[in-house]
């Protein structure tokens, strides 16, 4: 079964900064989550006076981004790899170490990796965290980093100021982080591409009001081919199950998964204050979940923090964007 894509491609053309579960500016993550490309949206459309379109359905889904590179005239998009997965052979410790490393498939592996498992048997398409088709030999030139000493200066005037470190993440021209986007309807598509416009211009990530995060989008449509009949799925965003109940349904013999806390604190006016944290499971998750084509499962969830007045619900999205897949 051929599947539709609709991909947006990010191509940075400032420095980004994404901060990680400890709030350690030393190290920025190198994608960013489907609930921080949702959140930031909604945070867009509150600056063009849209309020009234964020609710706890906001008309679209969007998968985590993830790296992107072109080379000769393609591009080449990495998806993430199935959680905890395995070859059809058995590798030696030496490969299986280097394997248990890669967190991303080019998206040709990736296709035939939803259809069933594959050999694993070239180390060379080993390029770090990447695992690539045969033809692929040049060096991947994702992004590079480095890090910088900033300095935080306290409000009351009388106190010195902190040093600290920021790591930035720089990407190359060629290259950048991209997300597949589901939406209901034209409409819904049209008021997303209106807070993508503003947040190419604003940025995402830290350090935004020094420039930090801005980028130029363009955009791609790709068919995956997806088994048509399997009772598992795996993930493309950060997923909250609708219930205790449908999770425990999931939990199949060949399912696989990992949490990840997600919380921070609140945009101004109220941003002394830190919201309330939920679990998600990561992207790349397996789960026992029967679905023809790409589907979009999860919840959206509140976490205005209780007893404080802010004034408006404070939403995290856990709706994740899913693909059939053969364990």
């Amino acid at each position: 079964m051929k599947i539709p894509l609709d991909i947006i491609r990010l191509h940075f053309t400032t420095p980004l900064h994404i901060s990680n579960q400890r709030s350690d500016y030393s190290r920025s993550e190198t994608f960013i989550q489907s609930d921080t490309l949702a959140a930031a949206i909604m945070q867009a459309w509150a600056s063009l006076g849209k309020t009234e379109w964020i609710t706890d359905n906001p008309g679209f889904a969007v998968s985590s981004l993830f790296p992107f590179m072109a080379t000769n005239g393609n591009y080449i998009y990495f998806f993430p790899k199935p959680m905890k997965d395995k070859t059809s052979g058995t590798l030696p410790n030496r490969l299986l170490k280097k394997f248990k490393k890669i967190r991303y498939y080019q998206m040709e592996l990736f296709e035939k990796r939803l259809t069933g498992r594959f050999e694993f048997v070239n180390e060379k398409q080993i390029h770090g965290e990447y695992y690539t088709e045969p033809d692929i030999n040049e060096p991947l030139r994702i992004f590079s980093s480095s890090v910088v000493p900033r300095i935080m200066r306290p409000r009351n005037p009388s106190e010195d100021s902190v040093p600290f470190y920021m790591e930035k993440l720089y990407f190359h021209e060629k290259a950048g982080l991209f997300f597949i986007l589901r939406t209901e309807n034209e409409e819904a598509k049209s008021r997303f591409f209106q807070g993508l416009e503003l947040l190419a211009e604003t940025g995402l990530g830290s350090d935004r009001s020094v420039g930090n995060g801005r980028f130029n989008y363009s955009t791609d449509f790709k068919e995956i081919n997806c088994p048509d009949e399997s009772e598992y799925s795996i993930s493309l965003s950060v997923f909250i199950p609708e219930s205790d109940n449908s999770f425990i349904n999931m939990l199949g013999e060949n399912a696989s998964y990992d949490l990840i806390r997600r919380g921070g604190w609140i945009s101004e006016p109220f941003n002394s204050l830190r919201k309330r944290s939920v679990y998600m499971l990561l992207p790349g998750s397996v789960l026992k979940m029967n679905i023809k084509g790409i589907d979009v499962r999860g919840r959206v969830v509140d976490l205005k923090p209780l007893n404080i007045n802010t004034h408006k619900a404070i939403y995290r999205s856990g709706r994740s964007i899913f693909l059939p897949l053969n364990p």
